[in-house]
């Protein structure tokens, strides 16, 4: 019997994605199984959530974020292509609306998840895809795209997303400390996080704010000014991270180059101590001032914190689209976050306690 070969063909140029067709697999997973995350719907009870589908606008993203790893993917093609490396590639805003009209009148979609890292930085594109899509659906959709500070303060771009129902953004602060939060290519003001959440929700789009624990650079007092921030700005849904150097990202390549304990290290827990919601998670902790015990604990508990202070509570009670329901829904999952356990806090614990 002759023994088998394994070829491993050269890596292909990225692909024109205004040539590729993009209806084809969506029959394979069949969208009206899968449900929409609870604050997207303003965080209606789940029977409400069905169906839900996340077509990409734009393959890609320019900026350089230590701890990303979205261009990993494309990095072999880059370079087949002898393209700049952090490409960004655009679907034709009238395939993406011909997608989106699809789905709905084959599936019945209301929710979408646009998962492109940059939706928002060139603004003709949004247009396009925001003016096809109000024009043939009106208000009736239900969207949400992520954002950056310094890509989405465009009045008019803003006023056509909502016209077409995008109803959410996504928007990456990362870090209250401003010297932490450069280092990962977000160089705003706290006065420019401000003023623009301000316009997005004039515009009648709500925000949803993301933050990262344990970036370089921080410690006790920095990780305290995220959650401070996080806090002042009070948007109806944030999510907290820790830093995890995930493959493809810089935040890897370096520690990798240091000698750095990752969690694919011989008797480490594996691939799993990335998960931030594992057991085994191990967040990255070089370039802080912080063990990752210290991290963790600081994340789980930012975590519960923020859904159950008072102010948020309030607000969300005359928020119009939330209230009572909304509460609700947040309580169950805020219990199960409460007893969500973590080896190395559990570990560091036990050290203290002996």
């Amino acid at each position: 019997m002759a023994e088998a070969v394994i070829l491993a063909n050269p890596p292909a140029p990225l692909i024109n994605l205004s040539e590729e067709p993009a209806m084809l697999a969506w029959p394979l997973m069949d969208p009206r199984k899968y449900q929409a995350d609870g604050w997207h719907t303003f965080y209606r009870p789940v029977a409400e959530r069905m169906g839900y589908a996340n077509p990409f606008s734009v393959e890609g993203c320019p900026f350089k974020c230590d701890f990303c790893n979205i261009q990993a993917p494309f990095r072999d093609g880059e370079r087949a292509a002898n393209m700049a490396v952090n490409s960004y590639r655009f679907l034709a805003p009238q395939l993406f609306v011909e997608e989106v009209a699809y789905l709905v009148e084959t599936f019945g979609i209301k929710y979408f998840k646009i998962p492109d890292e940059m939706f928002g930085l060139k603004e003709s594109h949004v247009l396009a895809i925001a003016e096809g899509i109000a024009e043939r659906f009106g208000d009736t959709l239900d969207f949400w795209c992520y954002a950056r500070v310094d890509t989405a303060n465009k009045p008019r771009m803003l006023e056509a997303c909502r016209a077409a129902g995008i109803r959410w953004f996504g928007v990456g602060i990362e870090a209250g400390n401003s010297k932490v939060r450069s280092g990962q290519d977000k160089k705003f003001q706290d006065s420019d996080i401000f003023r623009v959440i301000g316009r997005i929700n004039q515009a009648g789009i709500e925000v949803g704010t993301t933050f990262i624990f344990g970036l370089p650079g921080d410690d006790l007092e920095s990780m305290r000014d995220t959650y401070s921030l996080a806090c002042e700005l009070n948007t109806p849904f944030a999510s907290f991270y820790c830093t995890q150097a995930l493959p493809g990202s810089a935040l890897y390549a370096r520690a990798k180059a240091n000698g750095y304990p990752l969690p694919e290290r011989p008797g480490g827990p594996g691939w799993i101590g990335h998960s931030q919601y594992g057991y085994e998670c191990e967040p990255f902790y070089e370039g802080t001032a912080l063990t990752p015990a210290q991290i963790l604990a600081f994340r789980d508990l930012a975590h519960v914190d923020y859904f159950t202070r008072p102010k948020f509570r309030e607000m969300l009670l005359v928020r119009p689209g939330f209230g009572e329901v909304a509460l609700q829904s947040i309580d169950r999952w805020v219990d199960g976050a409460r007893g969500l356990r973590r080896k190395i806090v559990e570990d560091a614990q036990r050290v203290v306690g002996d």
